[in-house]
């Protein structure tokens, strides 16, 4: 990146990764709430899985994927939330 330092494009990296990982963290609690196998047992929070069948290997991207397809609204407007580019650290001296 033209005009930043090593140290500024480390604090940006770790920001947009961040910001993907607070993404994908609600839409998998979004997911959780919508699902009819998953509860939330209560006040120790976690979650029950209550299905048949065992859940895939992966259950969190499984959950995020199924949560898009049944409701491509309610993830669009998750995802926009964090769609925001994170700020650009001040430069160095400034």
């Amino acid at each position: 990146m033209a005009g930043t330092t090593n140290r500024e494009e480390d604090q940006l990296v770790r920001a947009i990764f961040q910001n993907s990982r607070k993404k994908q963290e609600a839409l998998l609690y979004a997911a959780i709430e919508k699902h009819p196998d998953f509860t939330e047992p209560g006040l120790w929070g976690g979650f029950r899985y209550h299905g048949n069948d065992r859940p895939p290997r992966d259950v969190a991207t499984w959950l995020v994927d199924w949560f898009q397809r049944n409701y491509p609204y309610e993830a669009r407007e998750i995802e926009r939330r964090f769609d925001v580019p994170p700020e650009r650290p001040p430069a160095a001296g400034t």
